[in-house]
């Protein structure tokens, strides 16, 4: 086996790696280090490996990547806690920045815009005073309106 048939290999993966999706090696006459693929190729869906000692492999990394970019979105989870299977351990990192990550639900404004929007609302008691006054008015009114005789 020629070392320098490996080392193409990874010089293109890390060339062109993130523009691929979808790869498929016949690893019988290379050395093959899946996790280098892996690292070379993040944007990878599907691995199929054939040749050599191998019976043929196909992975799909799919699911993961969308369970990772869901929790990136995520605003409704509370907690999570993620346990990492040996073969997923490609992903560990990912994972791990999301493990018991508390969820800001609230966003942090700064006290000028606290402010801002209490401003807009009048206190409890302003409120109950105007619509006092309010009443007064319309009950007043309605029963100064003089009647005229024809």
């Amino acid at each position: 086996m020629d070392p320098s048939v490996s080392d193409g290999l990874y010089n293109f993966l890390v060339a062109v790696g993130p523009s691929l999706k979808f790869l498929t090696l016949d690893t019988s006459n290379i050395e093959f280090d899946g996790n280098a693929v892996i690292r070379s190729c993040p944007n990878l869906e599907e691995l199929s490996l054939c040749g050599g000692d191998m019976v043929d492999v196909r992975f799909d990394f799919a699911g993961l990547r969308a369970f990772l970019e869901m929790l990136e979105d995520n605003k409704l989870l509370e907690y999570l806690d993620i346990i990492v299977p040996f073969e997923h351990f490609i992903y560990l990192d990912d994972f791990r920045g999301h493990h018991l990550k508390p969820i800001d639900r609230s966003l942090i404004l700064a006290m000028e815009s606290k402010v801002a929007f209490l401003s807009v609302f009048p206190s409890r008691e302003k409120l109950a005073e105007s619509n006092k006054k309010l009443k007064r008015r319309v009950t007043r009114a309605t029963q100064a309106v003089p009647t005229r005789a024809v």
